[in-house]
């Protein structure tokens, strides 16, 4: 009896861990759709990472619209690819796929999100030239 009291302790703190993780997840993807969001309407500007560090003339000199369509984008991108991971996260733990699939499923999407957003980041770094 204590043997079935014991696994059924496991199972609900597996399913208690999962809950959190996938929670946890998704409140990542929704901050990062907010912050698409928000970026998109060119709005919460000290949030991106350069221009922050800009001083009041160099901000003037930049192109403030075109970097927060980059980094709008990204953004959501990095939503979706939370979104994704969830997803994939629960497949791998219901044991859906064989492990050759899971690495193929898990790599190329992972790949081809970093190629994007250093593609977005190396294309973005000619928005802070200044304006002649």
């Amino acid at each position: 009896m204590d043997c079935l009291r014991d696994d059924n302790f496991q199972k609900e703190k597996t399913l208690m861990l999962d809950f959190f993780i996938y929670s946890f997840i998704i409140l990542m993807a929704f901050l990062s759709f907010i912050c698409s969001y928000q970026f998109a309407h060119q709005k919460w500007g000290s949030l991106i990472a350069g221009y922050n560090d800009l001083t009041d003339k160099q901000k003037k000199t930049v192109d403030f619209k075109a970097i927060s369509k980059s980094t709008s984008r990204c953004a959501f991108a990095g939503g979706n690819y939370f979104l994704f991971m969830a997803g994939f996260l629960y497949l791998i733990s219901n044991d859906e796929f064989n492990r050759s699939a899971a690495i193929i499923l898990f790599t190329v999407p992972s790949f081809l999100f970093f190629v994007y957003i250093i593609h977005s980041v190396v294309k973005s770094a000619k928005y802070y030239k200044p304006e002649n």
